[in-house]
């Protein structure tokens, strides 16, 4: 009996000191590391630990980490990047869309709003867009995977050939299709405005370049954080997202971030 009572009591107090010591476990202890991958498509995300990451790396790294989470973002090609989200093996694509990432899980709150926007090269033609029917004797430059923003233009890459429709890949795609168009290897970039202004402007061509359309913007347009819809935790992020850009918007910080940009909110 007096053995049983001294067990009971041994039992007794490592309960109070488990509940003594749980409230001082730190909160890192219970923290997710939420991984977060795309292709290089700055000013929405750029070079991982930099200076600039993107202001969409900025923003997710000021909400989770206020949650008590932080985030591991690195660069991967955008093929891989929503494949490998889409399986579960990433929390999410920065930059994702209705339309690249079906299933996914969004905020609902976006996190800006893509111009897709037609570049030549400067004095190399009189060339304007005005429909799918204007691209068909010219070489398109577009990357695997992107969305376009609008189902026929969409459809019309996806079944034009090469050479017409020219199709890169990599890290650093839009790289490669602005030097093909300058040395004359396609004859136009479809690319969001600011994302291939900021690419030329870094490699020094910005005045070599002219815009030669531009496409209206609806919901398909919207720019997220694409969470994997294979990860039970991914509709908390998306919860997280939406509450904190309106708290960010509110206290000025969104501001902040977006004018260190260069940039206005798209609201």
């Amino acid at each position: 009996m007096l053995k049983k009572m001294l067990v009971i009591s041994l039992m007794s107090i490592m309960s109070v000191l488990v509940f003594l010591i749980i409230p001082l476990v730190p909160l890192k202890a219970f923290a997710d590391v939420i991984t977060l991958r795309a292709d290089n498509w700055y000013p929405y995300n750029g070079e991982p630990n930099s200076e600039k990451p993107g202001y969409i790396i900025e923003i997710a790294d000021y909400i989770f980490k206020k949650a008590g989470h932080q985030i591991d973002y690195k660069i991967l090609n955008w093929a891989r990047t929503c494949k490998e989200v889409q399986s579960g093996k990433w929390n999410g694509a920065v930059g994702g869309s209705y339309d690249e990432n079906p299933g996914c899980i969004f905020s609902e709150e976006e996190l800006g709003i893509m111009q897709n926007t037609f570049y030549i090269k400067k004095g190399a033609r009189t060339w304007r867009y005005e429909g799918v029917e204007s691209l068909k004797l010219l070489k398109v430059g577009i990357i695997k995977d992107y969305s376009y923003g609008n189902d026929e233009l969409n459809k019309y890459l996806q079944q034009r050939e090469a050479p017409f429709v020219q199709v890169v890949y990599g890290d650093n795609p839009l790289e490669s299709n602005i030097k093909k168009l300058l040395v004359g290897r396609i004859d136009v970039v479809i690319e969001d405005k600011p994302v291939f202004e900021a690419m030329a402007h870094q490699m020094g061509v910005l005045q070599d370049v002219e815009i030669a359309g531009t496409l209206p913007t609806d919901k398909t347009d919207y720019i997220f954080i694409a969470f994997s819809p294979n990860n039970p935790k991914s509709k908390d992020y998306a919860t997280l997202i939406t509450k904190g850009i309106k708290e960010m918007r509110a206290n000025g910080k969104l501001k902040e971030i977006l004018n260190s940009y260069g940039l206005e909110d798209w609201k």
